[in-house]
């Protein structure tokens, strides 16, 4: 569970350069809040990967320190807590115990980009091949090679990464975002409704919304992005899944409900950056008075 929770954080990042940046403006989303809010957490991703209890407090300080100037949404109370019950950190033996603690040095090492820490961790990942501790090196080594634009590389450590049960959807997630960074959108697609499908109770419901609604866009799947909006109950309350939503049902042709959407961001989130005008992104003035005009005809 403590892995669960941090890894959650680590996915709002978009890297420099890649799909997600490139689709960022049509999303919504800010590139630029994005990379900041990575840049806050890049500095102990690989570490906390694997690092067991200390994630839990890292993780907690670094939801207490962040800092926002919109207002507070209402507290999800049901149907957004994954159920993790049955999910325990595997350190049963003294061997595994011992892998642990050799997997956080390495992925520490190659988070600080020491050299030759690449190779190390790929020789850990590779003599480790038959057990959970070979699967969560290839994790962090195939976000290592996203994180550089480089596709195909991480695709190949991901799907050594599948082993790892306990990490299915976030597995998923990356070959997802591999898979879009070499634009097989529908690949991604499908990995990504699979993560919807399997892991309905994922800690990464969010994230996971904001990757699948533009792919399943772009690959004429229109129904599936507004469903998956639409059943998410608190969209409401967060101005970047709004904002999406908004977006969908204006392809979707669905005025009426877009300038809803588009008036309740200008009105309920004036200060967040969804609700300010960029490039590539529609007025929401113009949107309200839509909105308006629609209900007066």
């Amino acid at each position: 569970m403590v892995i669960r929770t941090f890894l959650a954080i680590i996915l709002m990042r978009v890297p420099r350069g890649s799909v997600d940046a490139e689709n960022a403006l049509m999303r919504g989303v800010s590139a630029a809040r994005l990379t900041r809010a990575w840049r806050a957490v890049a500095a102990i991703l690989m570490v906390c990967l694997l690092a067991g209890g200390s994630c839990e407090a890292l993780s907690q300080a670094q939801h207490k320190k962040r800092k926002s100037g919109r207002p507070k949404p209402t507290p999800c109370r049901s149907g957004c807590v994954p159920d993790t019950a049955a999910v325990e950190v595997i350190a049963a033996t003294a061997d595994d115990e011992a892998a642990q603690r050799e997997l956080s040095l390495l992925s520490r090492a190659l988070r600080n980009a020491a050299p030759g820490s690449y190779e190390r961790l790929s020789a850990f990942a590779k003599a480790n091949a038959g057990n959970v501790w070979g699967a969560r090196a290839a994790l962090a080594l195939g976000f290592d090679e996203y994180n550089k634009n480089h596709g195909q590389q991480a695709l190949a450590w991901f799907v050594k990464a599948k082993p790892d049960t306990l990490l299915g959807d976030y597995v998923l997630y990356w070959t997802a975002q591999a898979q879009r960074l070499l634009r097989r959108n529908a690949e991604a697609f499908t990995a990504l409704e699979a993560i919807e499908r399997e892991h309905p109770s994922t800690a990464m419901k969010e994230q996971l919304l904001e990757a699948l609604v533009p792919v399943a866009i772009d690959t004429h799947h229109l129904d599936v992005a507004v469903n998956a909006l639409e059943s998410y109950p608190v969209v409401a309350s967060k101005p970047e899944l709004l904002l999406l939503r908004a977006q969908a049902y204006k392809v979707a042709r669905q005025t009426a409900r877009a300038a809803k959407d588009y008036q309740t961001l200008f009105y309920k989130f004036p200060l967040a950056d969804e609700a300010k005008p960029e490039d590539g992104k529609p007025d929401l003035r113009a949107a309200v008075r839509a909105g308006h005009l629609s209900r007066r005809s």
